[in-house]
């Protein structure tokens, strides 16, 4: 796990369970309740979450994955820039995950989590693999 302290536990968010550590926020106007990543955890990406983006993306453009952690579609004549900042990396889906018949074995598999780890990491960025499924 990234950052210095380790992980206080987990938050169910859409469903899915995310191995960084949440907080719950109440949102005092609308009485909701949000359940948010410390800001210490956000420049940490999760190895599955990349990929989880690039099976949901494929066949309708590249990913864009920027220094923050965030992760966006992008043309695939995209020209690598947007108000001046330039992304991480930008993957192409259908050329990581297309071959995969189901999600969980684009998600367990050693070969793309390191290849998508190492290209994270050679672009500067900081990459921690979440829990197996």
């Amino acid at each position: 796990m990234c950052g210095s302290v380790p992980p206080i536990g987990r938050a169910m968010i859409s469903g899915n369970y995310h191995a960084r550590p949440t907080l719950a926020v109440h949102d005092c106007r609308f009485g909701n309740l949000f359940a948010c990543t410390p800001r210490r955890y956000v420049d940490c990406m999760i190895t599955q979450d990349i990929i989880r983006k690039l099976w949901d993306e494929a066949g309708y453009g590249n990913v864009a994955v920027w220094d923050d952690g965030t992760m966006t579609s992008v043309p695939v004549d995209y020209s690598t820039e947007t108000k001046g900042k330039r992304p991480l990396l930008v993957l192409k889906p259908i050329a990581l995950v297309n071959r995969f018949e189901l999600l969980d074995f684009a998600l367990n598999d050693e070969e793309l989590l390191t290849n998508i780890e190492a290209s994270v990491r050679a672009a500067g960025g900081t990459i921690s693999r979440g829990p197996r499924s």
